[in-house]
């Protein structure tokens, strides 16, 4: 799983996230926490990575297939949980997601965007690229399947962050490597404050 940098009002987050019943808890005592989990995509994104390519204009290709979600845990006054690391689709609050390019994604010529699957939707994501940085960042409210999409430019010449590296025979079974989980550190809400 490439790095990956979070910028919000994690406070803000988390009571535009809650539904009412949960607020109620937090009011009367209670606590919420919310975590964003970047892992790498698997099996369960099969469809997901099909819908897009199938969006793929000319020479694209994923880079990295992720998933990503947003994990709410609401505990009661006695620390009881009620909600724990339940998947929040959709937020109200927009989320700034920084991820830094794996260094075997990186050529010179090579354009770079992400593409977003949710419920089913295949969409391009406003993303900026940071050739400085070799960082892609956007905004999302929607939690979900997230693909590094990349083309060459004409002209460009691909190169291999290793050169005894070959054209890609590379396997896509995911069970040939574990799945790494990238976890943002929490910081919680107790009775709405903190």
């Amino acid at each position: 799983v490439p790095s990956v940098n979070v910028d919000t009002d994690k406070k803000k987050l988390i009571k535009k996230t809650l539904d009412d019943k949960q607020k109620d808890i937090v009011n009367k005592g209670g606590s919420a926490d919310i975590v964003l989990s970047i892992k790498n995509a698997t099996d369960n994104n099969a469809a997901d990575k099909k819908l897009i390519e199938a969006s793929f204009k000319a020479n694209e290709k994923i880079g990295k297939c992720l998933d990503v979600s947003l994990l709410l845990t609401v505990k009661d006054k006695a620390g009881n949980v009620v909600n724990n690391n339940k998947k929040v689709s959709d937020s109200q609050e927009m989320i700034t997601i920084t991820i830094n390019v794996p260094s075997d994604l990186i050529s010179n010529n090579r354009e770079y965007k992400i593409i977003r699957v949710h419920n089913g939707v295949v969409k391009t994501v406003d993303s900026v690229w940071d050739a400085d940085n070799k960082t892609i960042t956007f905004k999302t409210n929607e939690f979900s399947t997230y693909a590094i999409v990349y083309r060459d430019v004409a002209g460009s010449e691909v190169k291999p962050s290793d050169p005894e590296t070959k054209p890609s025979t590379q396997e896509t079974n995911p069970e040939s490597k574990p799945s790494e989980d990238v976890t943002k550190p929490s910081e919680s809400v107790t009775n709405g404050t903190e």
